[in-house]
């Protein structure tokens, strides 16, 4: 009908109407999935159009049909020809005077951009070109751009953009006007604007709307749950989640409804292997079985799923939404009634022939690649390795070096496991290089298709030194697992931050300190890993043959047992333990090479762990040597502290503040700092954000020492400092010392946070330590792993002060701070003197 439509149009030489006919004539190609014929029948429009005569109408006309092409093109997986044709749309609707058309084209623009990884440019378009909407009225469009806003909330923060001016002016309208708390961490934020966009959806009646909705809560409740370490939140989390992706299941469109059901089913996956492990298992058995009852519901649904993507025209949204039903049966298998693969290599053969269909490169190359995955999983090693090198052939030529790094490593695994290992540590290599290339874009890795760093990235740097090591351990080979562990030691804060903003710079530790030993031990599957650099000698290496769940228990035993009410000989026990994994096979050599200080580049939930505290039968370790901790020797500049430089800010709480407890030792602490060094204090009322940037810029202090509550979590949205009326959040130290980094002031030497602790439950909540060391531009942190009675605190730190005053080295004035605790009986036990750490620099 629409086809005779355009043609009595051109019978007539009506153009404006032909085009117009043409444009839903391609709308309803694309509906059925004749996926050429709708191109060629907007491609025909946009001719017409571009051929007719300059008007208002054929301005609106083309802006209309263009915004239709890029739908058609982002729909074939066509992403920068749409953002290209969304601009173009934009441009025309201004043209035409149709702002709301503008800002339509904008959305998509966005969109696109999302789907390529620019988080921060989306962000910008929608805040810059959608402000006119805050004081308009409820619209779809207003729906649209704040379900968006929502969307990169969720999966990149606040973008990096918030520290220009402009923007954080900007950014600051929008969220007074949408009634946002600014202090609120950005998965909060992403979800009270998603549910605004909700609200306005609703009373709009937009169904659409309202289920695309329901799917971005969905998400960003799935989020927030990965930042919970106890399990009544992480569980209450995960029903809400799962909760909205069933309400985008009654009401979304086909395309959303399927999205959902896949996104639930990867959820409940995901909360049985959070909730299944050993730590959580005995306190969360009631969720487990809540979980699980819901799981095999929807596993036994798969093929209802399967049957509703089959109804979609083929598209790149139902090609992905078939690799991740895929993904989601292979992490299913145990509980799938069928007894083998050929289901699920039947989904993704009919994946990859769409791909191939509609020309999406990207989908074909996903749909290869997991179906040598299927294959690698069952063992049928030479038709994985096939369809994981045309999986890679493919994607590096497109260019796709965020999927070519994956089919690297799988190659890498599938010559592993095939015993050849010499092959295999190249194609390891190769994927490490892909992925040191990609850095900033590795959060952009393609949202469509499951993926997470520490599932994704992380086994690539852990795999490869293992490999190193265990194939061939010569100098060579170890040298290149030490720069790989310092390498995934910056990935880790990289993807910390969601941003690539660390800058190494190699140094050798015999250029930095001659007396130095460094440790690096890495938890591998089967083993655990020390290379140890001694200054001016050839790297060690020693392994100790043991699975990670049990150097994982080992290290939380130990933790628990460092709680005073514990039995000693327990705690004894488990250090000398861990002593044996990292010291003894070295400590002749630390002997011998005259070592002073020892240096640990610590990995997992080792790093939360106080090695001051390891015991080796006779003395604890700080008994002998200088204890630091850094993420890697690349990060800080290596620097003595000068004398006529020592000059203190102090600040601290000694009330009871924002629900924590009050620090009545605090007021002693900084007193008793004060009569050591030259010192400005701000306590209590005057300790402000405000205060303490004012002091910063006014004075050049060496020292900050901060004596109030703070927390460090492997989330950086719950790792914060707290002052008098609020906190200070890991990313915003960069701002509140930005001055340091204008060139008229030196740097910060080092920062003492002396009440601070880690978080709950949380096996990597020191990589947040790290982060506040690596962003508040310090080259020293002194910080604690637990908080601590405040009157020995203030003896330590008294201690700690009188040492440097006196040209000490800062590892060995803590280490003659944390020894006079412990000689005292009263605070003997490591509970009182191991858990302050310094990181970063230690000279």
């Amino acid at each position: 009908m629409r086809k005779q439509t355009a043609e009595a149009f051109a019978a007539t030489g009506d153009k404006l109407g032909q085009a117009m006919a043409l444009s839903n004539l391609s709308l309803t190609y694309q509906q059925i999935g004749e996926w050429e014929k709708a191109e060629d029948a907007i491609a025909s429009g946009i001719t017409l159009l571009k051929n007719s005569p300059s008007s208002t109408q054929q301005q609106k006309i083309l802006a209309q049909t263009l915004n239709i092409q890029g739908r058609l093109q982002f729909t074939l997986g066509q992403t920068e020809q749409a953002l290209t044709t969304w601009k173009s749309a934009a441009d025309t609707y201004k043209q035409a005077g149709d702002e709301t058309g503008a800002i339509r084209s904008t959305v998509n623009q966005a969109q696109a951009l999302q789907t390529l990884g620019n988080y921060n440019k989306a962000w910008r378009t929608l805040i810059e070109n959608g402000k006119a909407l805050l004081s308009q009225k409820e619209s779809i469009i207003k729906a649209s751009v704040w379900r968006n806003l929502g969307d990169i909330l969720r999966v990149v923060g606040e973008p990096n953009d918030v520290g220009d001016r402009y923007w954080l002016s900007l950014w600051k309208d929008w969220q007074k006007s949408l009634g946002i708390d600014e202090k609120l961490d950005s998965l909060e934020k992403s979800k009270q604007i998603l549910q605004q966009s909700l609200e306005i959806a609703q009373r709009l009646q937009i169904s659409q709307e309202i289920g695309e909705n329901f799917l971005s809560l969905g998400n960003t409740f799935r989020a927030l749950a990965a930042t919970k370490s106890n399990a009544d939140q992480y569980y209450e989390e995960i029903l809400a989640a799962s909760a909205n992706y069933e309400k985008a299941q009654k009401i979304a469109a086909p395309t959303t409804k399927v999205q959902a059901q896949l996104n639930q089913l990867s959820l409940l996956l995901e909360a049985e292997q959070w909730l299944l492990q050993p730590q959580r298992r005995n306190i969360a058995r009631e969720f487990i079985a809540q979980i699980q009852s819901q799981l095999q519901d929807q596993i036994g649904n798969w093929r209802n799923i399967e049957a509703e993507i089959e109804k979609l025209p083929a598209s790149r949204r139902s090609i992905y939404a078939r690799i991740n039903l895929a993904q989601s049966l292979t992490k299913a298998k145990s509980k799938l009634s069928v007894s083998d693969d050929q289901e699920i290599v039947e989904l993704l053969e009919r994946a990859l022939q769409q791909a191939k269909n509609i020309k999406d490169g990207r989908g074909e190359t996903y749909a290869l690649g997991t179906l040598g995955a299927v294959y690698e999983q069952n063992r049928q090693y030479n038709k994985a390795t096939d369809l994981t090198r045309a999986a890679l052939n493919l994607s590096q030529a497109i260019k796709a070096a965020d999927i070519s790094y994956r089919w690297e490593w799988q190659i890498g695994r599938l010559l592993k496991a095939q015993g050849n290992k010499k092959d295999a540590i190249e194609y390891y290599g190769e994927a490490f290089k892909t992925l040191r290339s990609l850095r900033s874009d590795l959060v952009a890795v393609n949202s469509d298709v499951q993926f997470s760093f520490r599932d994704s990235v992380e086994p690539v740097y852990r795999e490869l030194v293992g490999l190193l090591l265990q194939f061939n351990p010569s100098q060579e080979n170890i040298q290149q697992a030490r720069q790989l562990l310092e390498a995934l030691q910056i990935a880790e804060l990289e993807n910390f931050f969601r941003e690539a903003c660390l800058t190494a710079k190699p140094q050798q530790i015999e250029q930095i300190d001659p007396s130095a030993a460094v440790f690096y031990p890495i938890i591998l599957k089967d083993r655990l890993e020390v290379i140890v650099s001694l200054p001016g000698q050839s790297l060690r290496r020693h392994t100790t043959e043991i699975p990670q769940t049990e150097v994982e228990n080992t290290i939380d035993r130990w933790l628990e047992s460092l709680n005073p009410f514990f039995s000693s000989r327990d705690r004894l026990q488990v250090s000398q333990k861990i002593y044996d994994w990292l010291i003894r096979p070295i400590e002749a050599e630390l002997t011998s090479s005259s070592v002073k200080t020892l240096v640990f580049i610590l990995d997992g939930s080792l790093r939360n762990l106080p090695m001051a505290a390891l015991h080796n039968g006779q003395y604890y370790l700080v008994e002998k040597y200088n204890i630091a901790v850094t993420p890697g020797l690349q990060l800080f500049e290596a620097r003595s502290l000068a004398q006529a430089q020592l000059k203190v800010l102090t600040a601290g709480l000694t009330e009871a503040r924002q629900g924590f407890a009050a620090l009545p030792g605090v007021k002693l602490e900084v007193e008793q700092i004060a009569a050591e060094l030259p010192a400005r204090t701000f306590l209590d009322r005057e300790f402000t954000e405000k205060n303490l940037q004012k002091q910063i810029q006014a004075t050049s202090f060496p020292i900050i020492h901060l004596a109030t509550h703070g927390q460090f979590s492997s989330n950086p949205e719950q790792t914060f400092i707290l002052t008098w009326d609020e906190k200070i959040k890991v990313k915003e130290f960069e701002d509140l010392l930005r001055f340091r980094q204008q060139g008229n002031a030196d740097p910060i030497e080092l920062l003492v946070l002396s009440a601070c602790q880690t978080a709950a439950g949380d096996k990597r909540a020191a990589l947040g330590l790290a982060g506040v060391a690596v962003r508040s531009g310090a080259r020293s942190t002194l910080a604690t792993l637990w908080s601590v009675k405040d009157q020995s605190t203030a003896e330590l730190m008294s201690n700690f002060y009188q040492e440097l005053s006196k040209g000490v080295r800062k590892a060995e004035a803590l280490r003659t701070a944390q020894l006079n605790l412990l000689k005292q009986s009263k605070y003997q036990h490591p509970f009182y003197w191991a858990p302050f750490v310094l990181v970063g620099n230690w000279l």
